[in-house]
């Protein structure tokens, strides 16, 4: 609308109706202002980055290290709950908490929830997907997102206040128990089945002679140092005063409760290798929207999205009121956007399932233990994923084919390391010439350009945006 001019007592009023424009012929400035307000609120980091200080940097890596030594074996935990199989739990467990980590610093509305698999939502996918493999459980991650997006462009975050506490916390209790008992089998060592409470304490029954003696020992004996690590974090050195306490009277507190935040990184892995997870970042490829079976037919999508049932529709609501209840939790009594938690769970499932991930949510667990160590705000999460890239293999061509001669790769303390002979160092400057555009191969053939850069799949756009990220985070923070 056009602003219009009133002449009352011989003075002229100007009226901006809303839609107007100045004398520049530009847009009124409260429509750019509302539209910068609007803007803001659905990218949040537009309102705390330009504020990011020092004290932000320090309890954002602090925070970002210590949740990154509990998600790494919570991922692998997490999809074994999720039904995925034995050798791909290390590939996808690791994988659905890659890209939604860091979509969620960008358009994330809470500091203290880091996003990832979660028991809840891990339990939820197996009881959906039932046992009939990733491809599956990729497809439920794109379309739970894209359920949950679409609640948050239709603005209904008003409906989680309908979800009463008692229920969300019943809800909680009861997946404890299924959680509980689905882990049973694997203590006894037993190959019990069922995706139902009644289906799998009635296998453990019935396979219970077929328990392994060494295998039960292990696991109470690790469930019992679990317990007596997390009771480290009560323990306390020096006065109960903490100005009285001397520096390392501080310093041995802070260990102590290190170790008990870590007490699942530490323990959970073992000396040995635990699989082999595929070299280099996953390929970005769409989600398997039809699937061929072992009777070379076609298992086409509306097939795939009835195999789900209810739990396409069950799923994404309780990954949002998980989520958005540990946002209110965590809110020290401020207002939650829980419209804009819905866009953001739903882009960063819609995002994972292009890299092989199976449906994420917020973390209470993990949020507990990143607010407890101090997190300032959502880039966090940027420290978490690079420490759990580190768990990655990194697959490297050799010149004569796909060799990985000199490299090994083993798992141990939980964390992928590889192992790179030592070599001659030439002396003097290096060379100064053309990145290579092309290279030869072993068989005489070459390696063109297009081949080159298809290697290196989405850490071609990850790896730069990163680095910006993380360098002016630190020009911001010094």
């Amino acid at each position: 609308m056009l602003s219009c001019e009133l002449i009352r007592g011989g003075s002229a009023l100007t009226v901006d109706e809303p839609g107007g424009r100045s004398e520049d012929g530009g847009p009124s400035e409260g429509l750019l202002d509302k539209l910068s307000r609007s803007f803001k609120r659905r990218i949040p980091i537009l309102r705390w980055l330009p504020s990011y200080n020092r004290k932000d940097a320090v309890g954002d890596l602090v925070a970002g290290i210590t949740v990154g030594l509990t998600v790494i074996p919570q991922s692998l935990a997490y999809s074994s709950i999720a039904g995925l199989p034995p050798q791909a739990i290390l590939q996808y467990g690791l994988y659905g908490s890659f890209l939604g980590s860091i979509i969620y610093i960008v358009i994330g509305s809470c500091k203290d929830s880091p996003v990832g698999p979660t028991a809840i939502v891990s339990l939820l996918t197996f009881q959906t997907v039932g046992g009939r493999g990733p491809h599956h459980a990729i497809l439920l991650c794109f379309l739970s997102g894209c359920i949950e997006l679409l609640m948050g462009i239709l603005g209904l975050g008003f409906l989680i206040d309908f979800v009463s506490g008692p229920v969300s916390s019943g809800f909680t209790s009861a997946v404890a128990l299924v959680i509980l008992t689905s882990q049973v089998k694997d203590i006894l060592g037993i190959p019990a089945s069922g995706s139902t409470f009644l289906e799998m304490w009635n296998g453990v029954f019935h396979t219970i002679e077929k328990t392994r003696l060494w295998d039960t020992i292990l696991g109470i004996i690790c469930i019992l140092t679990l317990l007596l690590m997390r009771t480290l974090s009560s323990v306390r050195v020096g006065p109960e005063d903490v100005e009285k306490r001397t520096v390392t009277q501080k310093l041995v507190n802070k260990i102590l409760w290190l170790v008990a935040t870590s007490r699942n990184a530490i323990l959970v892995p073992s000396p040995t290798s635990i699989g082999h997870i595929p070299a280099g970042l996953p390929d970005v490829q769409p989600p398997p929207f039809s699937i061929s079976s072992g009777d070379n037919s076609t298992v086409g999508f509306l097939e795939m999205v009835s195999d789900f049932g209810s739990g396409l529709v069950v799923l994404p609501l309780l990954a949002l009121l998980e989520d958005i209840a540990i946002c209110k939790a965590f809110s020290s009594g401020k207002t939650v956007d829980a419209t804009q938690e819905m866009i953001a769970i739903g882009i960063c499932n819609i995002a994972n399932s292009f890299v092989q991930g199976f449906p994420i949510s917020g973390s209470l667990s993990r949020s507990a233990v990143s607010n407890g160590s101090g997190v300032r705000t959502p880039l966090g999460g940027l420290y978490t994923d690079a420490l759990q890239r580190t768990s990655w293999t990194r697959g490297r061509r050799e010149e004569n084919g796909d060799s990985k001669a000199g490299q090994q790769d083993t798992v141990a303390g939980g964390y992928i390391s590889q192992c790179y002979t030592g070599g001659h160092i030439p002396a003097g400057l290096p060379d100064v010439q053309p990145p290579p555009f092309s290279i030869s191969s072993g068989d005489n053939s070459t390696v063109g350009f297009l081949e080159m850069v298809s290697d290196f799949g989405s850490g071609l756009v990850v790896l730069p945006l990163l680095a910006l990220l993380e360098d002016i985070a630190i020009c911001k923070a010094f």
